[in-house]
């Protein structure tokens, strides 16, 4: 399984953030696979009323996979988080940099999701947010004034290693129950469903 941590050669541990980047590649493949069935649809129907609704679908789908490359190459997203001695040191994908202090990190949160509907997906990620911050439900409230930022882990390694970094720096998180077994799964047990309260 792809590990998206590790410790340098200092012992600062280096955590590459998946959550919220944006794909080019597969964006770009999705946007000449709709302008190709939107040529196809169009060549043997023509602008037909009965099948508007498969060229609406299919230019919002379009629309969407150009979303994606605006991100990509316009915005700036967290791609990598450094965990120093005094700071955590957040490194983004345009070349900027953000310090916070580990003592501007008031609550930690760490979450197993497994997607909705029919499609599955296991989502282990730690959450960060402000010093002044310790209400849930406040922070769900105000989660743009909170939060620092979110973090996807790919292994239970990963898990054990930003652990570790956390427990060094004297930070605390909340930990569902069963998570090495949810881990091992790839999907949530019956009891971290039942603690998650879905």
């Amino acid at each position: 399984m792809k590990r998206n941590t590790y410790r340098d050669e200092n012992g600062n541990c280096h955590w590459e953030i998946t959550h919220y980047s944006p794909n080019p590649i597969s964006a770009l493949f999705v946007l000449l696979l709709f302008a190709g069935l939107f040529l196809f649809f169009y060549a043997h129907v023509g602008w037909d009323s009965s099948i508007w609704f498969i060229f609406a679908l299919l230019i919002l789908c379009s629309f969407v996979a150009l979303r994606e490359l605006y991100q990509f190459f316009f915005q700036s997203y967290i791609v990598e988080a450094v965990f120093y001695e005094e700071e955590i040191v957040l490194h983004y994908r345009k070349g900027e940099s953000r310090s916070i202090p580990y003592a501007g990190i008031g609550f930690i949160d760490f979450q197993l999701h497994d997607g909705t509907g029919s499609r599955i997906h296991f989502y282990p990620h730690f959450t960060f947010y402000k010093k002044n911050s310790t209400s849930k439900i406040l922070d769900s409230i105000y989660r743009g004034d909170y939060l620092l930022f979110i973090g996807e882990l790919s292994s239970f390694e990963d898990y054990l290693r930003i652990k570790q970094c956390l427990a060094e720096k004297e930070k605390h998180f909340f930990e569902p129950q069963e998570t090495e077994e949810c881990f091992k799964r790839s999907r949530l047990t019956r009891k971290a469903r039942r603690d998650a309260g879905v």
